[in-house]
């Protein structure tokens, strides 16, 4: 993390070049660095959903389902036309054998995009 510093450092203020910085550390399979700088964006701006979208998905990936499903609703109550977050949360409970709650979940994804 430390080679990184530099980089974190010229993003400043700017909540977005940050979560555009944790996405692309997220999609390198870098999660303890996404995740720290999610961290840093939450402090900025405790209502990001992105933010907290972001937050989910490295929980869910690293296998910590609760976390994950607590960040996609936290995420879809902040932004409910937010679809991404609400399968995030109906993948996170079905794993979690809450089948009940995943089609909740996944009926208020289609609502929001019925794409999905």
């Amino acid at each position: 993390m430390e080679d990184w510093i530099p980089k974190l450092e010229r993003l400043g203020d700017s909540i977005q070049a940050r979560l555009s910085f944790a996405q692309t550390r997220y999609e390198s399979g870098e999660y303890d660095l996404a995740l720290a700088e999610v961290e840093t964006v939450l402090r900025m701006d405790p209502a990001s959903a992105d933010a907290h979208l972001l937050r989910a998905a490295v929980f869910y990936d690293r296998g910590d389902c609760a976390g994950a499903r607590r960040e996609a609703l936290e995420a879809a109550r902040l932004d409910p036309s937010n679809a991404k977050a609400f399968l995030l949360a109906s993948n996170a409970a079905a794993e979690q054998e809450d089948y009940d709650a995943a089609t909740r979940a996944a009926e208020r994804a289609t609502d929001a995009d019925p794409s999905y």
